[in-house]
């Protein structure tokens, strides 16, 4: 009998290059540090604001999104405003 050996190649999945999270910022230039973002919005009191950096701003949109959700029976709600010349995500408790 004429013994067959299997040979298995193992092919690699395609990986697109990853891309680059933040851009590359010069000298001087500070990143601040994050706040966490759901603590602070469900502490907020009718009328209350909360800021945040500029860079958060898809995190808090999509979070105050979800509580204004979660939270509909209660009637939370709240508004987002970007302030673009000071780099800030302000969040004010409205409902």
């Amino acid at each position: 009998m004429e013994e067959k050996t299997i040979v298995a190649t193992q092919e690699s999945a395609y990986r697109p290059p990853r891309k680059p999270t933040l851009p590359e910022f010069g000298p001087g230039v500070q990143i601040p540090t994050s706040r966490p973002i759901a603590p602070t919005l469900k502490m907020l009191k009718i009328g209350e604001s909360a800021e945040f950096p500029i860079e958060q701003l898809t995190s808090v949109q999509s979070t105050k999104n979800r509580l204004c959700r979660m939270y509909a029976r209660q009637g939370w709600n709240a508004d987002v405003v970007v302030n673009d010349l000071q780099y800030q995500v302000i969040v004010t408790r409205t409902a």
